[in-house]
């Protein structure tokens, strides 16, 4: 009795996991970045509920679509369940991730405004920033809301000219995360001074020779000339054409003393103030330090430059 008893309850066991069957779809969508067996298939019995969020793959990025193979399925179910369970249905599912579509315009709404900070805009420069996409191009990214924000920015060294913009969507606080990139261009205009003639190095910088005009430098080369300084202060240090942009390369201060030019050194000690007559053997600004000639002894030493033709031989010297 007991022995009839025992195999009855086996039989009963093996028809309570028989009954537990699994449907295999044809197709199927989904909306996360994982396939669950209850997304792809009709399951029903005993390990309904265990089957139905098992997961059996990744699904395709948002707006595609990959095939899940029978065999992928069978490998992820428990081998205590697989054995009394029963699959039917295709031998390859198409599963598609189900997406939202963010028009390139949105995220050119939003790059701007991340951008502007970044922008040159003062009362010399000015920076325009547009965005260039095909029109009606769009990005897919999947269900929900988003926020989206700057990628990195290492490789942009300057923002002018072309270069692109690495944006990331965000979602699920940052689980997921979708990159794009957005080119963009900035062009900048300010009111620059203009050569109106020819210059050759170690011309006086004239205020006669220079117009101001508001031109585009977003390609420029160095830094462009805003205002004339004073008449006395600058002279030319490079070629310019006329028509051309005066930058910083173009001009430089006019050396408090240059080469060859006749000085004054002095000197000061225990023995009082002492000066003597002396020529620059090298040209410098006030407050550097350049070398120097006695013309009655031709003993060179250093000194630093005081003033326009004023050197102060250096501690340590003697004239």
């Amino acid at each position: 009795m007991k022995r009839v008893l025992f195999v009855i309850l086996i039989c009963a066991a093996f028809a309570f996991a028989a009954n537990t069957r699994i449907a295999l779809r044809d197709s199927s969508s989904v909306s996360a970045d994982i396939i669950r067996l209850g997304q792809i298939a009709e399951i029903s019995g005993a390990h309904k509920s265990v089957l139905d969020t098992l997961i059996v793959g990744n699904s395709a990025p948002a707006g595609t679509t990959r095939f899940l193979l029978r065999s992928n399925i069978l490998t992820a179910i428990p081998e205590e369940i697989r054995r009394g369970t029963n699959i039917t249905g295709s031998e390859r599912i198409r599963v598609s991730t189900v997406s939202q579509s963010v028009p390139f315009a949105k995220l050119a709404e939003i790059a701007a405004e991340l951008l502007a900070p970044r922008l040159t805009n003062n009362e010399n420069v000015r920076s325009e920033l547009s965005f260039e996409f095909a029109q009606g191009a769009e990005v897919n990214i999947p269900l929900g809301e988003f926020e989206v924000i700057l990628g990195n920015m290492e490789r942009v060294q300057n923002f002018r000219g072309r270069f692109q913009v690495p944006l990331v969507v965000v979602q699920d606080n940052g689980q997921r995360r979708t990159r794009v990139s957005i080119n963009a261009l900035v062009r900048m205009t300010a009111n620059v001074g203009v050569a109106t003639r020819n210059m050759t190095r170690g011309d006086a910088f004239s205020a006669d020779f220079v117009e101001f005009r508001s031109l585009d430098i977003t390609n420029l080369q160095g830094t462009p000339l805003f205002e004339m300084p004073r008449r006395d202060e600058f002279m030319i240090v490079g070629v310019i054409r006329e028509g051309a942009v005066i930058t910083n390369r173009h001009i430089a201060p006019r050396p408090a003393v240059e080469v060859g030019s006749a000085i004054t050194m002095i000197t000061s000690g225990s023995f009082g103030r002492v000066s003597a007559t002396g020529r620059a053997r090298s040209a410098g600004g006030v407050g550097d330090v350049i070398l120097v000639e006695n013309i009655n002894s031709n003993k060179l030493i250093r000194g630093r430059i005081i003033q326009p033709g004023v050197v102060e031989i250096v501690r340590g010297g003697t004239i």
